[in-house]
């Protein structure tokens, strides 16, 4: 694959929803919402089946160009048990996970990987925040602080969390298309720096007002933005091949959306 001009265009599928925006608000006038056509990449936001994947490499430009795509995926893809395993070079081996989600996915990207006229970059996304963003499942915190007096978080509030902001991701889709490599690739994500269960809630109600008025369950809890137990993965492939990708400080974006939310009579959960 050759290197991509200073600026290339590039065609983002699904652009409604906070990913997709925030990739429209980085390129601007370089962007095509949902057409490929003379685009130079290709960013796939809304995949979740192996029928979506073949109708969008039905929907891709015949110039027969090999234009690389980004695929924003999900750790979900493994089973939860195995994200502090490297990504392994032989999906085949690799154990099923038993959600629909997580199979859908992976499945989308095998089609892709099989179907799209150039190198798939997958993208395997954990839990991510955006300051701007208040259709969240972290409102319910908020909520509850506001209405029951506290929030409950589930585990102990020590198990670590590698959350990732909007400005990670659109940073991270940019250095993936420009990569230079033909052969398809998939990449867990997370920081350099997880972060405590504590440490996310406290910063989101301090940010709305709320401070310290929340309590750990000791235990999962049914609709939380996470479990009881650590959420993090092993992602020396990522910092290897992108070494000069830096991250936000998630506890500051946390800040930003507790405020916003405060502003809100009741979240949207």
């Amino acid at each position: 694959m050759k290197e991509l001009r200073s600026d290339f265009r590039v065609a983002v599928f699904g652009a409604h929803g906070r990913i997709g925006e925030g990739l429209l608000a980085r390129y601007r006038d370089r962007a095509q919402v949902d057409d490929a056509t003379a685009c130079d990449g290709a960013v796939h936001v809304r995949l979740f089946t192996a029928a979506d994947a073949e109708r969008a490499c039905r929907q891709v430009d015949d110039r027969g160009d090999r234009i690389p795509v980004v695929f924003i995926s999900s750790l979900a893809e493994r089973c939860s048990d195995r994200w502090m395993a490297p990504e392994p070079d032989d999906w085949a081996a690799e154990p099923w996970p038993a959600d629909d989600y997580g199979r859908g996915k992976r499945e989308a990207r095998e089609v892709l990987e099989e179907l799209w006229p150039g190198p798939v970059r997958t993208l395997l996304l954990g839990p991510i925040v955006a300051g701007s963003s208040t259709r969240t499942r972290l409102s319910r915190f908020v909520d509850d602080a506001r209405l029951h007096g506290e929030a409950i978080g589930p585990g102990d509030g020590n198990q670590r969390i590698g959350v990732v902001t909007l400005g990670d991701v659109v940073r991270l889709v940019d250095l993936a298309l420009r990569r230079v490599h033909d052969g398809h690739e998939a990449f867990q994500v997370g920081p350099d720096q997880p972060v405590t269960a504590a440490e996310l809630i406290g910063s989101l109600l301090g940010g709305a007002g709320y401070a310290g008025r929340w309590r750990a369950a000791g235990a999962d809890i049914a609709g939380s933005p996470w479990s009881a137990g650590d959420e993090i993965a092993n992602t020396g492939r990522l910092q290897a091949v992108f070494p000069s990708m830096t991250w936000d400080d998630p506890l500051l974006e946390l800040q930003q959306l507790g405020r916003r939310l405060a502003d809100l009579d009741v979240g949207v959960r």
